[in-house]
């Protein structure tokens, strides 16, 4: 009986929280918010940020000025997690990796 309730509880558990995120658009219009997580494995020099943007919203547009810092774990390792909002009629999003230095200046290729 208690392996049973114990399952039904996990199942339960995975349930809530697979559940999508809903949120409301500037124009009233509800969305479906899922959270991303990127990993990168980057090894990088002191004062370096690694940069992410995409033709999302959520990751700058397109516009390099509104890219999204990941976040340093230690000198491999990058993350980021981020909420993403659908996009009507959108199916993919498409990003990439910029490395900017301590001085600003930002490499799209590297």
């Amino acid at each position: 009986y208690e392996i049973f309730l114990y399952h039904i509880t996990l199942q339960l558990f995975q349930l809530i929280y697979k559940l999508p995120k809903i949120s409301l658009s500037p124009d009233n219009h509800f969305l479906i918010v899922q959270t991303s997580n990127l990993h990168l494995r980057f090894s990088t020099r002191y004062g370096q940020t690694i940069l992410v943007l995409g033709d999302h919203p959520a990751l700058g547009g397109g516009d390099i000025a509104k890219a999204v810092a990941m976040r340093f774990l230690n000198d491999q390792c990058w993350h980021l997690s981020i909420d993403i909002a659908s996009s009507k009629g959108k199916k993919s999003i498409h990003y990439k990796y910029l490395l900017q230095d301590a001085d600003g200046r930002i490499t799209e290729e590297w």
